[in-house]
């Protein structure tokens, strides 16, 4: 049989580029739906993205220096903190956005070429986007004021993207799981409120005692911190910082959650 109709019409079949091209177009109008979403309430939720990093750096900095206990090495205390808490608050904002995304997005599931993960990479995409702007803003301000400049900038962007990424990966991973588990939303907060303690937002691994050590150092966002002040710092080289150990988390959170998410799909009745 012909594959021309009785009208005359002959179905055009969708190439590999083209089908980029108009994924890329639906990415590109969802990510400016969500930058309108998050920005509408008259900029609150724009300044409170720029505040609450620096409100907790500023706290954690001034408990340290309170308590007695200099930066490590000779490092200014403020930078010294700041790149802790921008590497842990990276992490965890990209992980909890995801979470609830398919079902705050549900209106947009109706249309067939919307996805579930199109919705996760939204968040994703957006969230990177910010985070870069935020840390660039911070340091612009910590060099206004007197703090030494970045060592590696571009390595120092590296692990800020880097740790965007794994928050996306494991927040994939809770997206997907809170669909089948609706209790792991509340669940998940706690358990990553653990890791963003133990993730050297203001201490280094040499502060850590030698008997607890090996166990703080299972926590990726440990090794993160640790790569992001020595690409901040010349005077402080880390032994603990693991790139090799951090893209083999990343690569099997990344894996597992696109699997999970995959089969959540067929939960929500969007299975394919």
């Amino acid at each position: 049989m012909s594959s021309v109709d009785r009208d005359g019409y002959q179905p055009r079949s969708l190439h590999m580029g083209d089908a980029v091209r108009i994924q890329l177009r639906i990415l590109n109008g969802l990510v400016l739906r969500e930058f309108a979403a998050m920005f509408s309430n008259k900029g609150r939720g724009l300044i409170l993205t720029f505040t609450r990093p620096m409100i907790r750096a500023g706290l954690l900095a001034a408990i340290r220096s309170y308590g007695g206990f200099p930066a490590y090495a000779g490092m200014e205390l403020l930078p010294f903190i700041v790149t802790g808490v921008l590497c842990s608050r990276f992490f965890r904002r990209t992980s909890t956005t995801l979470i609830g995304a398919a079902e705050s997005g549900k209106s947009l599931l109706s249309f067939y070429q919307v996805s579930e993960l199109d919705l996760y990479l939204t968040r994703f995409i957006a969230g990177l986007s910010i985070n870069l702007t935020v840390a660039f803003i911070l340091y612009f301000i910590l060099r206004i004021i007197g703090a030494p400049p970045v060592a590696e900038p571009l390595y120092m962007i590296i692990v800020l993207i880097f740790v965007t990424c794994l928050g996306f990966a494991v927040g994939l991973v809770l997206a997907s799981l809170a669909i089948f588990l609706p209790p792991l939303k509340s669940v998940s907060r706690f358990a990553l409120r653990g890791l963003r303690l133990t993730s050297g937002s203001f201490f280094v691994v040499p502060e850590i005692p030698a008997g607890l050590r090996d166990y703080f150092l299972w926590n990726p966002l440990l090794h993160v911190s640790e790569l992001a002040r020595t690409y901040y710092f010349v005077q402080y080289n880390t032994d603990y910082g693991d790139w090799n150990y951090l893209i083999k988390v990343f690569v099997i959170t990344l894996f597992l959650g696109l699997i999970l998410e995959r089969i959540s799909r067929h939960r929500i009745g969007r299975g394919i």
